[in-house]
């Protein structure tokens, strides 16, 4: 894993330890419809000792009766609170329980009092960890890995409600895809309710974003120079067509 820095609000979400299966409500790393906000009001709705709960998993891997003692509940009933949290917990070989979404953990933290950074860990290449910085200074919230699950998208970005999976590409303009690569992208983000980006870096390691509809069609499909997308923000803000 890549040093992590305190100045920027960007993570990794891949874990790798193993649990025991939970039921109920999947996890945010296997829901990727709607906002991390969306998910922990789903999870945790009006109830303010599953927030505690959730809250004391975020400081990392506990014990029951130290979770117990950090939410001032009995450990019968923070059991049940594990229970009612469905897949966003997982408990671990040791005993040790633990949120099965390192990033939502991390989100945890950054909505507490006094959070409002979160650490950056980006796994990958040095061109994913270039575009994710770069997001993060545009005034995204989170920018992570994607998992497998996520599709096509080697980084899934957030900014309020608002979710963008990111294609990066090492390579000078123009980016050149095969109509299958260009068509999985789109297929995913439409399953995914995703909005999405490329991102050309360039061996200076600057960062060209580019908006998909812009694309040149041939025997393959290019974005070129025209395709940039001078502000992120506004782009990703405005109404979807």
């Amino acid at each position: 894993m890549l040093a992590r820095t305190p100045t920027t609000s960007a993570t990794s979400s891949t874990l790798a330890s193993t649990s025991s299966s939970r039921s109920s409500p999947s996890c945010p790393a296997t829901s990727t419809r709607g906002s991390i906000e969306n998910e922990f009001e789903r999870l945790v709705g009006r109830s303010t000792t599953l927030a505690a709960t959730l809250d004391g998993l975020a400081r990392g891997p506990q014990r029951l009766v130290d979770l117990a003692r950090e939410v001032g509940a009995p450990s019968g009933q923070v059991s049940g609170y594990l229970d009612r949290l469905g897949d966003a917990v997982r408990r671990r070989t040791d005993g040790r329980y633990e949120l099965e979404d390192e990033t939502f953990a991390l989100w945890l933290s950054w909505r507490r009092p006094g959070g409002s950074v979160v650490p950056m860990g980006v796994l990958g290449d040095q061109a994913e960890r270039v575009v994710a910085e770069h997001l993060v200074r545009s005034g995204f919230e989170l920018v992570y890995q994607s998992q497998g699950s996520r599709g096509a998208f080697d980084l899934l970005a957030t900014r309020g409600a608002q979710q963008l999976g990111v294609q990066v590409k090492r390579s000078p303009l123009p980016l050149r895809f095969t109509r299958e690569e260009w068509n999985r992208m789109t297929a995913d983000a439409k399953r995914l309710g995703w909005r999405w980006i490329v991102a050309a870096v360039s061996q200076a390691e600057q960062v060209i974003l580019l908006d998909p509809a812009r694309l040149a069609k041939g025997r393959d499909v290019a974005l070129k120079a025209s395709a940039e997308i001078e502000n992120i923000v506004t782009w990703v803000d405005r109404p979807r067509r």
